[in-house]
């Protein structure tokens, strides 16, 4: 819940931050609070995750990617990135595995897991629009090239009416 007792030109959420919060009804009750904070004309501005139709179309399988990092100090972590997407979420799961090839040194296994809304850029636009914001413009990210389907962000800018 916001607790600020101001209003904004301007807000912006930038890097896919409202996908996190992963439901329809989570990002509609932050839109409304935003939109209380908001002044009559402010803009807020969105950097939003659009799944492509490869990632729409996986159903229970999942795209694997990997990269290998060397370390200066002789060692490598490999990164592996797993994809998945399945009710309007994509399933994310980071894994790194740190190699220090030091014979002191200890292998390490980390990861983390996110679900985050993954929605198509209508169904974006349709819960901006029931919570009050106008679409000015759109893009397809920070070089404002023009939004195209099957892009996988999205940058949007809306007009809080007055």
């Amino acid at each position: 819940a916001l607790a600020l007792d101001r209003t904004f030109d301007t807000i912006i959420i930038a890097y896919h931050s409202l996908n996190l919060l992963g439901s329809e009804t989570r990002i509609k009750e932050c839109l409304r609070q935003l939109k209380t904070v908001i002044k009559a004309n402010g803009n807020l501005l969105l950097q939003l995750f659009i799944p492509d139709d490869k990632i729409m179309t996986l159903g229970p399988k999942k795209l694997f990617q990997f990269q290998i990092f060397n370390e200066p100090t002789g060692g490598k972590v490999i990164k592996e990135i797993r994809r998945g997407y399945q009710d309007e979420q994509l399933l994310l799961e980071e894994r790194y595995r740190v190699r220090p090839q030091q014979p002191e040194a200890v292998n390490e296994d980390l990861s983390h897991t996110l679900q985050l809304a993954a929605f198509s850029a209508n169904k974006w636009q349709a819960l901006l629009h029931d919570c009050g914001f106008n679409i000015r413009q759109q893009f397809s990210g920070y070089d404002l090239a023009p939004f195209l389907s099957g892009r996988d962000t999205c940058l949007l800018i809306e007009a809080n009416p007055a």
